[in-house]
């Protein structure tokens, strides 16, 4: 009898707790989006589109090498040193291919994704300010890039990570809470939950 108690006055306080951040954050239920979409004219792709224009290659050196390189090196073990003329690419890249994943990671709902974010986002900005003492860029490409500066701060990282992460706790929860659940379902939906949506 007192467990049973126990059990519906749990089972309340979740409720009550539940709805209060649902009331701040939405839905928490995991198919709802952790951030709203991205409206078509304002895609990611253009990101990665100009990351690619910035890519650099040297005299002799052709896409279809590098791309035989990585595919070469992801067949290796990981222990295996990268190739000069890969590590050269990279590093002569460095920054395109910065750009290309900050911009990729902006929706991301995993607070893993959203930290990295953070970590390739100094590197951004580190390369933005390269390019703004380096080169002299026009008034207009200035105005764009503040503009740009300003925009990818949005969606904020943490709310992003953490809210995506609390909605996998709920499910995790409300699994739980189901009866009969056994332990190997408990485990299967665990392996899903690590798999963006």
């Amino acid at each position: 009898m007192v467990r049973g108690g126990l059990d519906l006055w749990a089972n309340h306080r979740i409720t009550v707790e539940v709805a209060r951040l649902e009331a701040q954050y939405g839905s928490l239920a995991e198919s709802t989006p952790g951030v709203p979409p991205v409206s078509e004219s304002d895609n990611r792709a253009r990101a990665v589109r100009a990351a690619a224009a910035l890519t650099a290659f040297a005299p002799s050196q052709k896409l279809s090498e590098v791309r035989r390189a990585l595919g070469l090196l992801v067949k290796l073990p990981a222990s295996t040193p990268v190739p000069d003329d890969l590590r050269a690419f990279v590093e002569a890249n460095r920054d395109a291919i910065c750009l290309a994943v900050f911009a990729s990671l902006r929706q991301e709902p995993i607070l893993i994704a959203q930290l990295i974010r953070a970590a390739i986002g100094i590197q951004h900005f580190e390369a933005v300010q390269r390019l703004v003492t380096q080169a002299e860029p026009s008034k207009a490409s200035l105005k764009e890039l503040a503009r740009r500066l300003v925009e990818s701060r949005t969606p904020e990282l943490v709310h992003t990570g953490l809210l995506g992460e609390l909605k996998r706790f709920n499910a995790a929860f409300r699994l739980c809470a189901r009866p009969g659940t056994s332990v190997s379902s408990l485990a299967e939906s665990a392996l899903e939950w690590n798999v963006p949506k």
